[in-house]
């Protein structure tokens, strides 16, 4: 059972103050709404302020007349006012009827009854509102379901559901980031709807996985919802009950990415590193001698990862990086020094550490009885790392001693010059010359034709 903190005017911002209570002067009932209110009695900064006004938007705008304002959501009843370089928006009392594209409503009606605007939202939880002058509104025991921590629709699930099926994806997110678990009501909408993801856009339905996947609770949304999931990443599908080789693994193949993307850092790139690293895997197994085998299965790993990342449009650099990690997740890096340095040539400093921390996470979603000795071996090739990083090593172009403009000043020209560089590099790195000018350029020297 959580315990709910009281609302306090001192929480609101300045800007948020000033809007409610100058439409309120003006008689129309305003005040906070959804996320920011549920965030704020969880004791928690909103990171936005939802506003929602029986003002229409024709009247916000004469109320405000000489602050900013965008219009993008006009249609909907949506002004965004621009107050301290922020952007506020606040949304006219509204009414919806039927919805038959699984997203926008035929048609927005207006009205002056906050009940009938909370009764349009998803789940009771982000169906309420506060104002000091007010206090807490609550029609559909939101408070008391957010003491549960539980997520419940408003009205019918299957009505919330076929309105806008986002509101699925937004379920599976609110359990992964809250914590939370679904009303049975709730859950078996849910699954009964799953199909109609395919109908969002892919924009809408990433924003959502990206704040899921980087969620508190992830594991039990990645293991409880996994045919949910699939409808959208149908690369995962394969590896549902796909066994793997004892005693390394206890897992089958997706619960062992679940518990990989679980483990590692909430951060977005890491995450989805951990949980593609081995999509290749039904794709590669073979059985030899009476056990399974993976050959190769990072690469088809890779090209999994990269189409799968490619549908949902993530940036290019992002994909870049994400799927260079899930195609050497693999790698072997010996306890030696030039091998680090040969990593950090290949990654890069971050790049190495991001590795490292797939490593890691790769190994704490294997059998536990094996962890110590596989984490003791990860950990002493951190402590090269550190060592190499605290040295100064060199393992980039940019840290050599040498650089373009001196080999040619020695003689060589076009392309020899950057092949020059490469070459010197590598003997760097391997340990074969020192990092030292005068040594470099004697080498370089030897390099003319």
């Amino acid at each position: 059972m959580l315990a709910l903190k009281a609302i306090k005017q001192t929480q609101i911002p300045a800007a948020v103050r000033l809007i409610v209570s100058r439409l309120r002067e003006q008689g129309w009932e305003t005040c906070l709404v959804g996320g920011c209110v549920r965030d704020l009695l969880l004791g928690k900064t909103p990171a936005d302020w939802d506003l929602a006004t029986a003002a229409l938007p024709d009247q916000v705008r004469a109320a405000f007349p000489q602050v900013p304002l965008l219009e993008q959501g006009l249609k909907h009843g949506t002004l965004g006012l621009v107050l301290e370089r922020q952007v506020y928006e606040i949304t006219s009392f509204r009414q919806e009827e039927t919805y038959l594209d699984h997203r926008h409503p035929d048609q927005v009606l207006f009205t002056t009854d906050l009940n009938r605007d909370l009764a349009r939202r998803d789940f009771t939880v982000n169906a309420m509102a506060w104002w000091e002058d007010g206090g807490l509104r609550d029609p559909f025991g939101g408070q008391a379901d957010l003491r549960q921590g539980l997520l419940r629709c408003v009205g019918l699930p299957d009505r919330r559901f076929n309105e806008d099926a986002l509101r699925m994806m937004r379920a599976l997110r609110f359990m992964a980031v809250l914590g939370f678990s679904l009303h049975p009501d709730t859950a078996r909408a849910l699954r009964q709807h799953s199909p109609e993801l395919t109908l969002v856009a892919v924009e809408r339905l990433r924003a959502e996985l990206d704040r899921l996947l980087t969620g508190a609770s992830l594991l039990p949304v990645l293991l409880d919802w996994k045919e949910t999931l699939a409808v959208i990443l149908p690369e995962i599908r394969p590896l549902f009950g796909l066994k793997q080789p004892l005693p390394w693994h206890i897992y089958d193949a997706w619960e062992h990415s679940a518990r990989a993307a679980a483990e590692i850092a909430p951060q977005l790139r890491l995450r989805l590193a951990a949980l593609c690293h081995d999509l290749g895997k039904a794709e590669t197994a073979s059985v030899k001698d009476g056990t399974i085998h993976f050959y190769g299965h990072a690469a088809v790993s890779r090209s999994l990862c990269e189409g799968l990342m490619l549908r949902l449009k993530y940036a290019k650099a992002l994909r870049a990086t994400v799927t260079h990690l899930v195609a050497r997740h693999d790698v072997e890096i010996p306890l030696k020094p030039a091998a680090v340095r040969r990593r950090l040539q290949e990654f890069g400093q971050a790049g190495l550490q991001d590795l490292l921390a797939l490593k890691r996470a790769d190994i704490m979603a294997q059998n536990p009885a094996l962890r110590p000795r596989r984490l003791a071996s990860l950990q002493q090739v951190e402590l090269l790392l550190q060592a190499e990083v605290a040295r100064g090593s060199c393992f980039s172009l940019s840290d050599l001693a040498v650089n373009g403009r001196d080999l040619l000043a020695i003689g060589l020209r076009g392309p020899a010059v950057g092949q020059g560089l490469r070459l010197l590099l590598e003997q760097v790195v391997e340990g074969r010359l020192p990092n030292d000018r005068p040594t470099l350029l004697q080498a370089a020297r030897n390099l003319r034709p």
